[in-house]
């Protein structure tokens, strides 16, 4: 399950993401704030992201919110909406309710390509690709 902060990806997911776009220089820190590179910005026109729509184009938003006492640290403002609508579009993740959304395999896969191995994140995978098995097919039947 990926918990919303807002409209953006927040928790652990929103974290991982965020150290990815560091780890890779899809976006700097600087004293003046953080900001998207151009390498960041080919990047996410590639993933279908279209970042002129973004408010700044190269001002990044980092939130931090607080899950159980913990402080997680993720992409905010209109960049992590437009990443989550991205993901939503490419059929990686899914809403399951009005604050959270879930991981299809696709998407689980998609993640694993970035780098980001969400598996080791969920201790009962094995149960939970089951279950979102079921829950993707019951999506994709317009019958139910």
């Amino acid at each position: 399950m990926i918990t919303m902060c807002s409209d953006h990806i927040g928790g652990i997911v929103g974290e991982l993401v965020l150290k990815y776009f560091l780890k890779n220089r899809l976006i700097e820190v600087t004293d003046g704030g953080v900001f998207l590179t151009e390498k960041g910005v080919e990047e996410l026109e590639m993933m279908g992201i279209e970042c002129s729509l973004l408010v700044s184009p190269s001002y990044v938003q980092i939130c931090h919110e607080q899950d159980f006492g913990i402080v997680y640290e993720h992409l905010g403002g209109t960049l992590g909406k437009l990443f989550l609508n991205r993901l939503c579009e490419l059929g990686w993740v899914l809403p399951r309710d009005n604050e959270s959304y879930f991981f299809t395999h696709k998407g689980l896969e998609g993640f694993t390509t970035l780098g980001i191995d969400l598996k080791k994140f969920h201790p009962n995978y094995d149960q939970h690709e089951n279950n979102l098995q079921k829950k993707v097919e019951k999506y994709d039947d317009p019958s139910e």
